[in-house]
């Protein structure tokens, strides 16, 4: 990936950030202080992410950089008849703009392999959804932190155990399992409480 160059014919993305005014810590609405940089591909061990700005970038570059992969004997993992891709692809749709409006319906790559369009993607464990909310990764936090919970029920009932020593492995078991990728969430008040009320459910 290090070697890949831009496709041509394909714009790079490109992102706008603007400094806060020092005298009122509030967001400047002036142009003339936002600064635009470029960012088009995130890579962590053997995966990566790309972004594009449109349908047709994508599937433009998609291919160009399955021939570039191919080059080193790597294969990027696409559908192939019956065989599911394990390449995904999504779908950010613009402020105030309904996912269902675009296309994302399956694009070809290499002729005859494929990629599909998800609504939501998981790695490493927390979920990716197209609206850019934390809401599908905390419900899945919560469900996952509740059946950890249940599994040890019979540790929480027994009356041979101390508290503190309960206490131990909630803290241990069910709360790792509750907040594991909460450092990436953007929370709003609905989800915090829907996280407190949880942690006081276990507690009671």
């Amino acid at each position: 990936m290090e070697t890949l160059g831009w496709s041509e014919g394909v714009s790079k993305p490109e992102f706008m950030t603007r400094e806060y005014v020092k005298t009122t810590g509030e967001r400047s609405p002036r142009v003339r202080n936002a600064h635009s940089f470029e960012l088009w591909t995130y890579l962590f061990a053997e995966d990566c992410v790309l972004l594009f700005r449109s349908r047709d970038d994508l599937t433009r570059g998609s291919n160009y950089i399955f021939a570039h992969l191919r080059k080193f004997g790597l294969c990027m993992h696409v559908g192939r008849g019956d065989t599911a891709p394990k390449t995904e692809a999504n779908y950010f749709p613009p402020p105030r703009t309904a996912y269902g409006a675009a296309d994302t319906s399956r694009f070809y790559v290499d002729g005859t392999g494929f990629i599909d369009f998800c609504e939501k993607v998981k790695y490493l464990g927390p979920i990716l959804h197209y609206s850019l909310t934390s809401d599908a990764d905390v419900d899945r936090r919560v469900a996952s932190a509740t059946a950890a919970f249940g599994a040890l029920k019979n540790i929480f009932n027994s009356k041979c155990l101390s508290e503190e020593l309960k206490v131990e492995v909630y803290k241990a078991l069910v709360l790792p399992t509750l907040l594991y990728g909460c450092e990436a969430w953007s929370l709003r008040e609905d989800l915090f409480k829907r996280l407190r009320s949880f942690h006081t459910v276990c507690l009671v």
